[in-house]
């Protein structure tokens, strides 16, 4: 009788795992459908260098990125849905969707932000937030307006510099109804960038357990801060990497 017992725990929890790995096999895929394919990136704006790498997580589903031109104004994304698996996976469709449908030249960048909010807080019984920052990038003259929604810090490379751009600008999004942002305005000269990344890059451990954090991927990449947008993109992955 034991025996039995024994034999049926173990294939009710064989399934249960077969369950949980196809669930995020689905929450991948969905994932890898909705970020840009485009290469090279925004063939038609060659005044402006963009690139974005997405290395899949096995319990992850929940990062993004995304972008789009209206008129002379590039609007670019990245976000980090809390939670793996199919939830964060629908709330990650969600926050992208809602972004574009807000987005108008014609609506502040902060407006733009809390009419999302208000949306994913609606039906988020789980309580499922989204970390992330938005930048409107000028075509013609370089000038950027920028809103963090409790992610980490942007890296800004100014004069040969690399450094941090600033402070999150309001609450993560999807739990706070009436939240409030500000935003952030600066301008790039011809050689200068501004660079998002999510935790899974700053929380790299070494062998010691300590992490890279901002700070050490803010040094790795002031090594290679002449580079293109796409050879940046791969140092910040090797960066971590390498801090293993």
């Amino acid at each position: 009788r034991q025996l039995e017992d024994t034999v049926a725990e173990a294939a009710e929890e064989a399934a249960a795992r077969l369950a949980v790995e196809r669930e995020l096999n689905v929450a991948r895929e969905i994932q890898a459908e909705m970020l840009p394919h485009e290469y090279p990136v925004l063939p038609g704006h060659p005044e402006v260098d963009l690139f974005a790498i997405n290395v899949p997580a096995r319990h992850v589903a929940g990062d993004f990125y995304d972008y789009w031109v209206r008129g002379d104004v590039l609007t670019a994304v990245l976000a980090d849905v809390a939670g793996s698996g199919m939830p964060a996976a629908l709330v990650m469709v969600r926050a992208m969707t809602l972004l574009r449908l807000f987005d108008d030249p014609d609506v502040s960048l902060t407006e733009v932000v809390a009419r999302s909010n208000v949306e994913l807080c609606n039906e988020n019984d789980r309580q499922i937030f989204v970390t992330g920052v938005i930048v409107r990038y000028n075509l013609t003259n370089g000038s950027f307006e920028l809103v963090s929604a409790g992610h980490l810090p942007a890296l800004i490379c100014q004069g040969g510099e690399v450094s941090e751009e600033g402070d999150s600008t309001g609450p993560l999004l999807g739990v706070i109804p009436d939240g409030t942002w500000t935003s952030r305005c600066g301008t790039l000269q011809a050689g200068e960038w501004l660079s998002f990344y999510t935790d899974g890059i700053t929380e790299a451990r070494s062998p010691s357990g300590a992490m890279l954090g901002t700070k050490g991927l803010q040094e790795g990449l002031q090594t290679h801060q002449a580079n293109d947008a796409q050879v940046l993109s791969q140092q910040g992955i090797a960066i971590a990497e390498l801090w293993h």
